[in-house]
């Protein structure tokens, strides 16, 4: 079937249009007094860039989230139309609302991408590697316009500042054009989902967000100029590994942008696309026809993006925890010392995320009980109340799995909020991890915990927050977990990026010495368990990550 022009072309702007976001700036007449002042006070540029980078971390969180949601979406729907259906209102109501969460998490992204769109200017100049010291330097021409040199030497504070502000705009436009590649080829590989969005009309803004994304690829260069900073990029990544006692190869944040490129479908598919595959994608956008041919030059990038962030989003594993596939007796040995209200910590230094989490720990979690507490929950009037928590998550947050009640029969008993939500889940799931801390709350009465107990399956549904601020309260955060449910307690705060929030460490900090408010019962560490008499001492050792005096016997 051959579709009409109209709201689909619309539709396929907006989905497309992040591809072209960093171009408009970088056409922009280059200002070398970027570069001279970064290069005068490099030490506090850091400090600001380090501020964007958590900003752009949430965002990378938010567009996996996305890309998982976008391929559940598309693969039912494709299902149901491969069935004769039809779209209802409410299927196209959420694919509406699934485009709409792209296109604002796309703008949030273009706000990096002009930030540093400088370096992918035909205007700049660089050199990499050099023996000399970094630096800019505004060339004039015959002509009588300047272009601006930079010589990048990784090894000094200007160079390692240049090369993660060359990383993150890399990093964000590939984020970009993967994000969309999803979209665009489940989108049109079915007529009927097509045809759906088939209107006369393509307004102004449509029009202009096509042409930028038509642009981007042919454009000669626009084009060399993408593909110029993913050579660029290549050639320090290349670099680092010749050279990994440099300062910046051990940086954590450089680390994580690496894994965001070298995980990136466009990293590897932008360069080899020849001029008659670039000619041939414009032509069908043009024309907006998608033919098999050209849509199998993007149809494998779902497969490879889902392997990328299949792992629960985000959570990219270079391999499974320590405690991973924990014989069945051991793991009773430990929940049959647990009890409800236990906070769980986690440290996974083998996942990706775990790179940006600030302090030892990665993750936090609440045990809530398993079929063994059953009789504990009854008598503290628990039990009793999860049909209606039950009702009022699936009124309220949508929830849509097992009753409460259910889960926690099938020792489901570990309350977490992951990027899919809060959810309960078993504690062998729990444990691909390397570390383990268990810390209990002293002196409750039964009131407390009917009341804390009750908050905890409250949240049961609620969506993850990716702005990590313990201010709001409709959605959440692993660690929020803990300063929602023990509300009453005093937890330490920081303020990041214009809000409040709470880590896993400072969580566990109400527990590290006697006489807190919480008393840790277990700690595994590197895959092994420390002795119960020195908890306190290694949970103090570990929270200041002074692994040298974490005591083993």
């Amino acid at each position: 079937m051959k579709p009409a022009p109209g709201r689909m072309v619309l539709l396929l702007a907006a989905i497309l249009s992040a591809w072209g976001a960093g171009a408009v700036s970088a056409q922009q007449p280059v200002n070398a007094s970027y570069f001279r002042q970064v290069e005068a006070d490099a030490a506090q540029r850091y400090d600001e860039f380090e501020k964007r980078y958590r900003e752009f971390i949430q965002l990378v969180e938010q567009s996996l989230a996305l890309r998982r949601d976008a391929i559940e979406l598309f693969t039912k729907l494709h299902e149901k139309l491969g069935g004769e259906s039809h779209l209802t209102a409410a299927n196209q109501r959420a694919l509406q609302e699934n485009l709409e969460r792209y296109r604002h998490n796309s703008a949030e992204l273009e706000v990096f991408l002009e930030a540093y769109a400088a370096y992918s200017s035909a205007e700049v100049n660089i050199e990499f590697p050099t023996g000399e010291p970094s630096s800019s330097e505004t060339i004039e021409s015959l002509f009588g316009s300047g272009e601006t040199a930079l010589r990048i030497n990784p090894t000094d504070d200007f160079g390692r500042l240049m090369v993660l502000e060359i990383k993150m705009w890399l990093a964000a436009k590939l984020m970009q054009f993967d994000n969309y590649v999803v979209v665009l080829v489940r989108y049109l590989k079915n007529s009927e989902l097509r045809r759906q969005f088939d209107l006369e009309n393509v307004d102004a803004e449509g029009k202009r967000f096509l042409v930028t994304m038509t642009e981007e690829i042919s454009d000669p260069d626009k084009y060399r100029r993408t593909v110029r900073m993913v050579r660029l990029v290549q050639a320090i990544q290349e670099y680092q590994r010749s050279h990994p006692t440099s300062k910046i190869a051990r940086d954590k944040d450089d680390a994580y942008l690496d894994a965001l490129i070298k995980g990136s479908y466009a990293y590897r598919r932008i360069p080899e696309l020849t001029v008659g595959d670039r000619d041939e994608i414009v032509s069908a956008i043009k024309r907006n026809e998608f033919h098999d041919d050209v849509i199998g030059l993007t149809d494998d990038a779902t497969y490879e993006l889902s392997k990328f962030f299949g792992n629960a989003i985000g959570l990219y594993e270079e391999r499974k925890g320590k405690l991973y596939g924990m014989s069945g007796e051991a793991q009773q040995q430990i929940t049959a010392t647990l009890r409800p209200l236990d906070i769980l910590f986690e440290k996974t230094p083998f996942r990706l995320t775990d790179l940006f989490i600030p302090g030892h720990w990665g993750h936090v979690a609440i045990w809530v009980g398993d079929r063994d507490t059953i009789p504990e929950l009854e008598r503290l009037g628990v039990w009793q109340e999860l049909p209606r928590l039950e009702s009022e998550a699936r009124e309220r947050f949508g929830y849509a799995g097992p009753s409460f009640r259910a889960l926690i029969e099938s020792d489901h008993g570990v309350l977490e909020a992951l990027r899919s939500g809060v959810e309960l889940n078993t504690f062998a799931r729990f444990l691909n991890i390397d570390d383990l801390a268990v810390v209990r709350p002293g002196g409750l009465s039964d009131t407390q915990k009917r009341t804390y107990l009750l908050a905890a399956f409250a949240q049961v549904g609620k969506a993850y927050d990716f702005n990590f601020d313990v201010e709001t309260n409709h959605t959440i955060v692993c660690s929020e977990l803990a300063y929602v449910v023990f509300h009453d307690v005093d937890w330490p705060v920081e303020e990041s990026v214009g809000r409040y929030t709470v880590s896993p460490d400072h969580i566990a900090t109400l527990a590290r010495s006697e006489g807190d408010p919480f008393t840790p019962v277990l700690i595994y560490h590197d895959g092994r368990a420390l002795p119960a008499e020195h908890l306190h001492r290694n949970l103090d050792a570990l929270l200041r990550e002074d692994y040298d005096r974490v005591i083993w016997q």
